[in-house]
């Protein structure tokens, strides 16, 4: 009996508050609850395990519910000397064949069971599982997931094929590639040394009847309330957001904190698993059974892999200054470009034609202006009446045409502004005056005679 062994606990176990609640959820066809778990305390540390039957109904329940009494048979069996972990390990691996053993009936498929398994011990948290069901980590005010779902969308999530936040809505959701009962072998998985925890940290275990639809920061902020409380508002979450599952919790929270000893410590911190269930799925959503998932055809490329890797969302930044043109190229030179599709080139001509069309209505809109602005704006013009002054008998300007003057004839031309009249008196001309020419457009001296 040694204590880095973690053997029989010689010392005084610690006191854990521990709640369970199990609800065969809302769908009509699921009332039969395939989900079994039990706590108890033994000499080893606080016991806690859950197990989500698949295979049918009574398939389902009675495959559960053997994993669960082979569990606790290897801890009420142990004998001296035994190590808690491995006990673990055995428990679930005769659970296993218990359940390989069961009868089936004539048509039926084998069933199975998923597995989580904790044991609460002074120098820590002894976790083991096998499956899709799942052991949270309160601590801090903050949720870890501790263990690694044996699904087909977390080895997807592992490879960079799709994101965590796709798994719980991926077509392949309800596959796993684990579980008790299926294969004539099982490997257990078991944490390689104890979690470390404090007083008044929560451990949560639940089969996804829970996690497919309540979200980790969910659980974290429930784990506030007492523990009856906690488990009880959860499950009626599941169950308001359509309860397509059996839905099984379990919450323990140690009263004082574990020890630092020194297996636990050359491990260094807590080493965690991605997430793949991120938000809770929408309301009413249908989840087919659970069902073992045949082997992959070809291998998961690895994570770095670029085709499989999948990356943050390119964001194009904004040019830093103007952007610059080239300048165009002259005919004949720089390298050739294909010609442009069909659709571009008539898309082209459309444009050229509406172009020319538009400029030949603008020209013809200004020349209309223009003609109409000429025909507004500019008065009519009429060529003056043009009188020939001439002298009087006494030598005096006549001051008015002759009575029998013909009447001035307009020119249908314009004219130039006139002359200054001639001051040269003409010859004396016998006694009469001159009428005056009806083409001139000057006054002009009479020529002598």
């Amino acid at each position: 009996m040694t204590r880095e062994n973690h053997d029989t606990v010689v010392e005084p176990a610690i006191e854990v508050d521990l709640a369970f609640r199990t609800d065969p959820g809302r769908d009509p066809e699921k009332q039969v609850n395939e989900d079994s778990g039990f706590h108890m305390v033994t000499r080893f540390g606080t016991l806690c395990v859950v197990c989500d039957g698949m295979g049918g109904h009574a398939n389902g329940q009675d495959a559960s519910r053997a994993a669960v009494s082979a569990i606790r048979e290897t801890f009420d069996g142990a004998g001296e000397g035994s190590v808690g972990r491995d006990l673990l390990v055995t428990g679930i691996t005769l659970g296993h064949d218990r359940i390989r053993a069961l009868p089936l009936a004539s048509g039926e498929g084998r069933s199975g069971s998923t597995v989580v398994a904790v044991l609460v011990t002074p120098h820590g948290a002894e976790i083991a599982h096998v499956g899709d069901s799942r052991v949270y980590h309160v601590t801090r005010g903050t949720v870890q997931q501790v263990t690694r779902d044996h699904s087909m969308v977390q080895l997807m999530v592992e490879a960079g094929m799709i994101k965590p936040e796709e798994a719980a809505t991926h077509p392949d959701a309800n596959k796993i590639m684990r579980a008790l009962g299926i294969a004539a072998t099982v490997e257990v998985d078991v944490r390689p040394a104890p979690l470390p925890f404090s007083a008044g940290d929560v451990f949560v275990l639940a089969s996804d009847g829970l996690t497919d639809l309540v979200s980790e920061a969910e659980i974290l902020s429930h784990t506030a309330l007492p523990g009856e409380q906690a488990v009880g508002q959860l499950v009626d979450l599941a169950n308001a957001r359509g309860g397509h599952d059996n839905i099984t919790v379990l919450l323990a929270r140690p009263r004082e904190g574990s020890h630092d000893g020194p297996h636990a410590a050359a491990h260094g911190p807590t080493k965690t698993v991605p997430v793949t269930a991120v938000d809770p799925v929408e309301m009413g959503r249908v989840s087919p059974a659970t069902v073992l998932a045949a082997p992959l055809p070809l291998p998961l490329a690895p994570a770095a892999s670029p085709q499989t890797a999948m990356g943050p969302p390119l964001q194009l930044a904004p040019p830093a200054g103007p952007i610059a043109v080239a300048p165009a190229l002259a005919p004949g030179s720089g390298p050739h470009l294909p010609p442009a599709p069909e659709s571009t080139k008539k898309r082209g001509g459309s444009r050229v034609v509406g172009v020319i069309l538009g400029l030949v209505a603008v020209v013809a809109l200004v020349g209309g202006a223009v003609a109409l602005y000429k025909l507004l704006e500019k008065p009519s013009h009429h060529s003056p009446a043009i009188v020939v002054p001439s002298a009087g008998p006494n030598g005096d300007e006549a001051g008015a045409p002759a009575p029998d003057a013909p009447e001035s004839v307009e020119t249908p031309t314009e004219t130039p502004p006139l002359a200054p009249a001639i001051t040269a008196k003409p010859p004396h001309h016998h006694g009469h005056k001159p009428h005056p020419s009806p083409s001139s457009t000057a006054p002009v001296a009479a020529p002598p005679k």
